[in-house]
């Protein structure tokens, strides 16, 4: 696994002079602009990122806590119903991390499945 990127850190007073600067060069480069971190004494404090890299960061990280709260919930399911799962749910658990499915419908259809109905 590949260790962290090296960033360079901008001075504040350096970001607020550059501030303009860097919002066109943002909007000229969208996502695929580089962030520019600062702080003070070279210690990274804060990110400056385009809005669309903000966006799918959010996203990811609700899809993260989506699946973690899936995993938990598939112990406890575990737990209470015997069998292993089945493609099908597999496929339902997908659709909750998408957001396709809430929790509630994702527990009721597994419920009902593993009891037959």
């Amino acid at each position: 696994m590949a260790g962290p990127a090296v960033i360079q850190v901008h001075p504040l007073s350096e970001v607020r002079a550059r501030l303009s600067g860097i919002l066109a060069r943002f909007r000229r480069e969208g996502s695929a602009a580089e962030p520019v971190a600062f702080g003070t004494h070279r210690k990274p404090e804060a990110v400056l990122l385009p809005y669309e890299v903000y966006e799918r960061y959010e996203a990811i990280a609700r899809q993260r806590e989506r699946l973690d709260w899936a995993l938990s919930a598939a112990g406890s399911v575990r737990a209470e119903l015997p069998g292993a799962f089945s493609p099908e749910h597999d496929r339902q658990v997908a659709a909750y991390v998408d957001g396709q499915i809430d929790a509630i419908e994702l527990y009721q259809r597994t419920v009902a499945r593993y009891r037959g109905e």
